[in-house]
């Protein structure tokens, strides 16, 4: 393979990383906001998004440590300042709407992670609302996901 052929090659795949990384980045702020809206991350839900960045790496678009890194940016703007920080979140959430498929799946993560420290908080259910209104979802809408945490496997 010659230098040209590397370089169309390298564009190509990262042509392909800029189109998902808006689902990508927009999962990760999704997954701040839901995992700390009750104030604080325990280790179940950091077992989800571990389990939620796994998922996503076998893409191979992105790793996990990217993915740590995108989630962590999140979660300290939320913890420090809620509200500045939902606006951030909600920027990067709002790249996703248009792209139906995206923001189903998205919507449904958002669903399995708001439960994954065994108890679903009025805070993160308001966060879950919050992120399927800014995807123009509802939950009935998810139900055909079927997605539950407790078939999930936690590394």
């Amino acid at each position: 393979m010659g230098i040209l052929d590397r370089l169309v090659a390298h564009h190509k795949k990262n042509a392909v990383r800029s189109v998902n990384f808006d689902f990508f980045q927009g999962c990760m702020a999704a997954a701040a906001l839901v995992t700390t809206a009750d104030g604080s991350v325990d280790s179940r839900e950091e077992a989800m998004l571990r389990t939620l960045l796994a998922t996503l790496s076998e893409f191979k678009l992105y790793n996990k440590r990217h993915g740590q890194e995108i989630y962590d940016e999140f979660k300290e703007a939320l913890l420090k300042d809620r509200e500045a920080g939902t606006i951030k979140v909600s920027k990067a959430i709002a790249k996703v709407r248009e792209e139906r498929e995206w923001a189903n799946i998205l919507g449904a993560t958002m669903l399995t992670m708001s439960g994954a420290d065994g108890d679903v908080h009025d805070n993160e259910k308001h966060a879950v609302a919050q992120v399927l209104s800014e995807l123009d979802l509802d939950e009935a809408s998810l139900e055909a996901f079927d997605v539950t945490i407790r078939d999930t496997q936690f590394d």
